[in-house]
Parts: C-alpha cells; sequence; structure tokens
C-alpha cells in the first residue's frame, strides 16, 4: 500500500519590509553593491592606469573619487525600481514575486527612451 503524503500549497515568504521602508532598504542595499563593485573595479583601473611607483596612490586616490559616485548611481536605481515596485503593488493589491521580473523590464523601458 503506497503512502500518499498530502501537499499543502506553498506560500512564498521573502521576509520583505512593507512598501514604504522597502524603499530605503533598497536603496542602502544598491549603494553597498555599487560602492563595493565599484571599489573593486576602480581599484584595478587606479592600479592599472597610475604610473610606476604611484600604483597605490592612484588606486587609493580613485577609489576614493569613484567608488561613491557608483554607489549613488546604483541606489538612485534602486530608489525609482522600488517606488515603480511599491506603486504596481498598491494598484494590483496582491503580490506576484513572478512578476517582479516585468516590472523591471518595463522600469528599464521607461528609463532608457
Amino acid at each position: 500500500m503506497a503512502y500518499q503524503q498530502q501537499q499543502q500549497p506553498q506560500t512564498v515568504e521573502h521576509g520583505r519590509e512593507p512598501c514604504p521602508d522597502r524603499i530605503l532598504d533598497d536603496i542602502g542595499g544598491a549603494f553597498g553593491m555599487g560602492a563595493l563593485g565599484g571599489g573593486l573595479w576602480h581599484t584595478y583601473r587606479g592600479l592599472k592606469n597610475s604610473p610606476k611607483g604611484y600604483k597605490l596612490v592612484g588606486a587609493l586616490d580613485t577609489i576614493r573619487r569613484e567608488s561613491p559616485r557608483i554607489g549613488g548611481n546604483f541606489a538612485n536605481w534602486g530608489l525609482m525600481f522600488s517606488v515603480f515596485d511599491c506603486t504596481c503593488l498598491y494598484i494590483r493589491k496582491k503580490v506576484q514575486p513572478c512578476k517582479h521580473h516585468a516590472r523591471a523590464v518595463l522600469y528599464c523601458l521607461l528609463i532608457y527612451d
């Protein structure tokens, strides 16, 4: 006799904050990713483009100059995406995790006109 288990419907819980607080979380996360990624990229760029004997100074100067700018650009993208996402959630009144990709594509199409 086969043992059958009853399957319960799976609910998706992402553990995210509600929409007004989600915007600030996404801005901070995006800034951190942009600053860290920009710091790594500009470390390489600073080491590569600096003259011999000034590699470390050039890399640190490039990180100091460029990393916050890249982080700010990422934070701006995170802000706009979160606002767009929360607006769509407010209009539809339901959470559908698979629709986040569609919202991202629609957002990018609106920005990169």
